[in-house]
């Protein structure tokens, strides 16, 4: 691709209503701006054998060459490791230097014996300029060959009719979209917004907690579980949808309840199964959440967190009423369906704190005996009493096995996996 060294924005780039983000084709310049002294890019974070390496960026100027610093830098490029700690090479780059290499920067770097952790490639703007940086950078070998290159962030771009809320999103977000690219994420941006697709599983992307929740879903598996036979799993705690859709995504599973008491998550959730059309037919949602007693409350509640989100409210932003419902009597006869169908249960828990009078409720009502497989996030939020093993003496006095994966730092929340006697004995 070639690179002048000064152009206006019309000329070369879609720019979009953040002023800060240019678009051409699938490629993605960041602006930097004059005045404002700042990193404009850093990253990937990996890990780097030992020896003769380059890195390239692409930058162009905007508008007209009349009245250029020259001779004095416009950006700084790096190379560290260490996660900045260590700088291996560094380069200030001026007007001159742009021009006489058609804007294509690249510099040679070494790593030292047995290699590099968390290797940055950075670039800092002085704020001496306008200038556009493209946030592909390419890393050849000693022998030329491509060590490492960022992908094209999205696989598809429409600009048309996009709101100036959603660029700014991606402005904003640029590093965790990048690693959900590296990942082997599909990503696409249009006037809905930013929709990122994995193993044939689609969700948009709306918010910070978004990157916690995918990667704790569908890139680190935290509900991965294979039983060598099917069932039905209930989701307590539902949120936006993405374990729901995980676990339709398993050819194990026939049907999926989720349970979400809280409207702006339980609206999202929707959205995120329209999305998917095979898989939306397995999942049936539920706007009320699990509890020991029927009961409605009004709660403080921000629709902007959804990750820590409970019955007992918290850092709010307005109130709203919710609907809980007593955990036996709406699970028990779920449960008999799926025996009377020749099929297991699978029941997922992560409602902060609400884990606790769940559990009670099932156990007076002798339903845990029933159920094949619990995944459960436990929380002790709201009464430091309480402890895992609440949770886990009642399971061992039934037959399960129970896998303890709460950290020895953390006290007031952990991980539980337990299996059932029937699940043990296949």
């Amino acid at each position: 691709m070639a690179f002048s060294y000064a152009l206006t924005a019309s000329q070369r780039l879609s720019v979009s209503a953040s002023q800060r983000l240019a678009f051409r084709n699938k490629r993605i310049f960041i602006r930097a701006i004059s005045g404002v002294s700042e990193q404009l890019m850093y990253g990937p974070y990996i890990e780097v054998p030992e020896g003769q390496y380059s890195v390239c960026w692409r930058v162009e100027m905007i508008g007209q060459s009349n009245h250029l610093p020259w001779g004095r830098p416009l950006l700084r490029f790096d190379v560290t490791s260490d996660s900045g700690r260590t700088i291996l090479r560094e380069r200030a780059v001026t007007a001159s230097d742009i021009r006489a290499f058609g804007g294509a920067m690249t510099i040679d770097f070494e790593i030292p014996r047995h290699g590099a952790k968390n290797v940055e490639f950075r670039v800092y703007s002085f704020g001496r300029r306008e200038l556009f940086l493209d946030l592909t950078r390419e890393v050849r070998n000693g022998i030329g060959d491509v060590f490492f290159s960022d992908p094209d962030l999205f696989d598809a771009i429409s600009l048309q009719d996009i709101g100036k809320e959603k660029l700014n999103f991606v402005e904003k977000n640029l590093a965790g979209l990048s690693t959900l690219r590296r990942r082997g994420a599909r990503l696409c941006l249009d006037e809905r917004g930013v929709r990122a697709s994995l193993n044939g599983i689609e969700v948009f992307i709306s918010n910070e907690e978004d990157f916690q929740i995918f990667d704790e879903i569908f890139l680190s598996n935290a509900y991965g579980v294979e039983l060598g036979g099917c069932l039905v799993a209930a989701d307590i705690g539902m949120n936006v949808g993405f374990a729901a859709l995980g676990f339709a995504a398993s050819h194990e599973v026939v049907e999926v309840h989720g349970f979400e008491p809280f409207e702006a998550p339980f609206n999202r959730a929707i959205e995120n199964f329209a999305l998917n059309p095979v898989l939306k037919p397995k999942i049936i949602p539920h706007k009320f959440g699990l509890y020991d007693k029927d009961v409605s409350l009004t709660v403080g509640y921000d629709p902007a967190h959804t990750i820590g989100t409970s019955i007992h409210g918290g850092n709010a932003r307005e109130e709203v009423t919710i609907e809980l419902r007593e955990a036996a009597p709406i699970l028990g006869p779920i449960i008999k369906n799926a025996r009377e169908r020749g099929l297991g249960f699978l029941l997922k828990l992560d409602c902060e704190g609400s884990e606790f009078p769940i559990f009670e409720s099932l156990e007076k009502a002798d339903l845990l005996e029933k159920i094949d497989v619990i995944l459960m996030e436990w929380h002790k939020w709201w009464d430091t009493s309480k402890t895992q093993r609440v949770l886990v003496e009642p399971l061992l006095s039934r037959g399960f096995l129970v896998l303890d994966r709460t950290k020895n730092h953390e006290t007031y929340a952990g991980f539980i996996i337990a299996v059932g006697r029937a699940q043990k004995l296949r």
